[in-house]
């Protein structure tokens, strides 16, 4: 009950009308004095809250009940009620009362005139319980939810009918509630799923909730629907399971998500073994290709050669000469840049360390672009730092690097221009300027000019030839060194530079006293021997015999494993040069059946391929080979190897 306290006047009142007043009202009513004692109580207040009138009245309100009615705030809210003469209207507060429990209260108050005869003013306080009112209002919050969701909520008792149905899951199953009560929740359940119903009730039976349970479950028009499932167990009054209550989410869409994303991962994961086999292959490819490439290159290498050696030859005849030769020499770069690059990408590079001179690096880095310098009419000016500059690295692979660079500059400048390499200390690094006065780069290029494949202007008027893996290649072997490589270009027609910075090992304040890093080789003078020349290409064994002879030795040549086999017994080569890739049996196979012939231990095997990678050079060494040449070899080499093992003295 509410009671509406709005009279602004406050006439005096004789106890007897409060004492009439408090005895006939039904609830719970206290009249308090200034300092909150209760002065009178109705016998509704004293019958609510189980408490003696002798207990009540003439104690302090926050007394009573042991202390139970001492609610946090009310004291201040009642005071200020006092001395304000406000009114305290339905205000209610949750608290425990002593053999009640928590309970909710609603409180009315305001302040009365003094009675007759007193100067205090009073209180009148009205408490209504309701408790009650609002688990009915939670109830009819709960009912107006379970009308309003678009879920299906349905409850069903321990034999698994249906008890209650609510809009939502006529919404989702078609059927409404008169038709769906009473009867068997099997009648949403197909066939294949029957089994869910005893799995479900077992667990309810045993107090179990199942929380997001997704299966499918089927319309009143025979289609399925795929849904999620929150079934929880239903008590009585006494705490008895006696059903459950179940929240059904059509998940159709969600699941279709799920599908498809599910798809999509799968095509992913297809599409990413579909492009690590296309790398793979596309590794073997470079491989192979970098191998066919070496066979023909090595004839004519030879051919070269002996037309060099050959006399009486006109200065035009030279200079074809020459110019076939740098061609070559450009081919083998392009093919050496090709196995390294394919090396790298699959983390096959093996650094080979040593504490190695700057300059010496730079001299022999120079080495390998000046041919195209000379070849365009390019300037390539160099400064060298005055200290000696020393690098812990891998000397090849990064002359190879700096080759890569400087050549690059070479070939994008035209004619006249200029190419630089500046070298500058910086602290503990050294910094390495490659400019030129070329194309330059355009800013739309720039960012990826390091990427493999990747090239400069390609326009037919500008075409410079390339596979583009030249700037990658020194970057990675630059990088594998812990050093980096920027390039920048003001755009094109306004040249380009790269910058390449390295560790320092140490630097020493004194001149370079050191030899270059590859001595010069010279074809020595050897005495003649018998070799076997074993190669499935007719033109590179035959050119390689001719320049043999030329040189003095003699000859043999077999074109397939066995007949070289053959050819060893009866032959008895001081010398086999061996091709790796032969008809009728490999070439390790075939040092192992000269190395079982008489005298075979001593024969000098030269393993001479297209394969040039650290694993087949440790194959061949373990196959009996006493050393391994890379297709197309340097006779000059090849003719030095042979004295260095068979004319030692």
């Amino acid at each position: 009950m509410g009671y509406s306290m709005s009279l602004s006047s406050e006439p005096p009142l004789s106890r007897a009308f409060l004492e009439s007043v408090v005895a006939t009202v039904h609830e719970p009513l206290l009249v308090l004095d200034a300092s909150l004692r209760v002065v009178m109580a109705s016998d509704a207040f004293l019958a609510r809250f189980h408490v003696q009138r002798a207990d009540t009245e003439q104690h302090l309100l926050h007394e009573l009940g042991g202390g139970c009615w001492n609610i946090p705030g009310l004291r201040e809210l009642l005071i200020g009620v006092l001395e304000r003469g406000a009114v305290l209207g339905n205000h209610e507060v949750q608290h425990p009362f002593k053999d009640q429990g928590p309970r909710t209260v609603r409180l009315n108050a305001r302040r009365l005139a003094p009675p007759s005869g007193s100067e205090q003013a009073m209180l009148l306080l009205a408490i209504e319980d309701v408790t009650g009112h609002e688990q009915e209002r939670d109830a009819a919050q709960l009912a107006s939810i379970v009308r309003s969701s678009r879920d299906g909520i349905i409850s069903k008792n321990l034999d698994g009918i249906i008890q209650s149905w609510n809009r939502g899951a006529q919404l989702l199953f078609g059927y409404t509630a008169e038709e769906a009560i009473g009867q068997p929740i099997s009648m949403l359940i197909p066939a294949d799923h029957l089994d869910d119903e005893p799995r479900i009730l077992e667990r309810i039976r045993a107090g179990e909730a199942i929380e997001h349970y997704e299966t499918t479950r089927m319309r009143k028009d025979g289609s399925l629907i795929d849904i999620s499932l929150t079934v929880s167990p239903m008590l009585d009054a006494s705490g008895r399971i006696v059903g459950a209550s179940k929240v059904a989410r059509d998940v159709s869409e969600s699941r279709r998500s799920r599908d498809a994303l599910r798809e999509s991962e799968e095509r992913l994961r297809e599409s990413h073994v579909r492009l690590a086999e296309a790398d793979r292959r596309k590794n073997e490819f470079l491989a192979m290709l970098a191998h066919e490439m070496r066979n023909p290159l090595a004839p004519i290498r030879n051919a070269l050669e002996i037309l060099r050696q050959a006399n009486h030859h006109s200065e035009t005849t030279l200079s074809a000469i020459a110019m076939m030769e740098r061609q070559v020499a450009q081919m083998v770069h392009l093919v050496d840049d090709l196995i390294d690059v394919n090396r790298i990408t699959r983390g096959k590079i093996e650094l080979r360390r040593v504490a190695v001179d700057l300059a010496t690096i730079l001299r022999q880095a120079v080495e390998v672009a000046q041919p195209i310098c000379d070849q365009k009419g390019v300037l390539l000016t160099l400064d060298f730092p005055a200290e000696r500059v020393v690098l812990d690295a891998d000397p090849l692979r990064l002359i190879q690097a700096l080759g890569n660079l400087l050549h690059n500059a070479c070939k994008f400048t035209d004619k006249g221009g200029n190419v630089w390499l500046d070298v500058r200390r910086e602290g503990d690094q050294v910094e390495l300027w490659v400019r030129d006065s070329g194309i330059g780069i355009s800013a739309d290029q720039l960012p990826r000019i390091f990427e493999l494949f990747v090239q400069g202007d390609l326009s037919l008027e500008r075409s410079s030839g390339g596979l583009g893996i030249g700037l990658s290649l020194a970057r990675n072997l630059v990088e594998l060194h812990g050093g980096t490589v920027r390039a920048s270009s003001a755009g094109r027609g306004r040249g380009s530079e790269f910058v390449v910075r390295l560790p320092i090992a140490m630097a020493l304040d004194s001149p370079d006293e050191d030899g270059p890093l590859v001595a010069t080789i010279e074809t020595p003078a050897i005495a003649s021997h018998r070799i076997l020349v074993v190669d499935d290409n007719r033109d590179a064994a035959e050119s390689l015999a001719m320049l043999l002879e030329l040189s003095g030795h003699e000859t043999r040549l077999a074109f397939d494993g066995l007949e070289a086999v053959a050819l060893s017994a009866q032959f008895l080569p001081e010398v086999v040069l061996l091709d790796i890739g032969l008809p009728k049996m490999n070439g390790y196979e075939v040092a192992a059946r000269i190395r079982a012939l008489p005298g075979g231990d001593a024969t000098l095997l030269i393993a001479l391929t297209g394969w040039g990678h650290d694993e087949e050079r440790q194959r061949s060494a373990q196959a009996g080979f006493d050393g391994h040449l890379v297709k197309p070899v340097f006779p000059d080499a090849l003719l030095k190897l042979i004295a260095e093992r068979l004319d030692r003295p």
